[in-house]
């Protein structure tokens, strides 16, 4: 049985109708403005996380022709342009990954000296303030994120042949934090 709607329900309803223009009655109870305020909040927040990552992506396209690769980081804007070297007998060589502040990124040392046709362990410690990576792209190494003050080893077997191998912050490429692999 279906309830019936009394004469009145229903002259109320078509009185409400009819001031509308025939749509549908009007939310007196505010249901539709708070659904319309937190949609609108909604979307502003994410625009302004995807501003910020389009920030990054610019930051990138200005980067150097001869970079092999990227990521996007929001961390700093610099790069130390000072050279350190080390070398490793048998192949054991710390390597600390630095900034200060939000600029001057850099490897010390940035010079690396490994002899040909070995396996070298390098320890690399995140000695900065923001993340930072030890990779060589051509031997397929990457010691994955390193939070500041973390640490790790990485094993890295030389190439037969001399020649220079670049190692670099995935992070800070762009921003010149790149140290070079020679193999004597």
């Amino acid at each position: 049985m279906v309830p019936s709607v009394s004469r009145q329900a229903r002259h109320r309803q078509s009185k409400r109708t009819a001031k509308n223009g025939g749509s549908l009655p009007i939310d007196k109870g505010g249901t539709m403005r708070r659904t319309t305020i937190a949609l609108l909040v909604a979307a502003a927040v994410i625009i302004g996380a995807c501003s910020s990552s389009d920030d990054d992506s610019a930051e990138n396209d200005s980067a150097d022709e001869t970079t092999t690769s990227s990521e996007s980081s929001p961390y700093g804007t610099d790069s130390d342009t000072s050279t350190s070297q080390a070398s490793g007998p048998g192949g054991d060589v710390t390597v600390e990954a630095t900034n200060d502040g939000s600029s001057s990124f850099a490897f010390d040392p940035d010079v690396i000296e490994l002899t040909a046709a070995t396996e070298a362990s390098v320890e690399v410690t995140n000695t900065g303030s923001v993340p930072h990576t030890f990779t060589v792209e051509e031997l397929d190494v990457d010691s994955g994120t390193l939070d500041p003050g973390a640490s790790t080893t990485v094993s890295i077997e030389t190439p037969d042949e001399a020649g220079d191998l670049e190692f670099i912050c995935r992070f800070h490429q762009d921003r010149g934090m790149v140290g070079t692999i020679a193999v004597g």
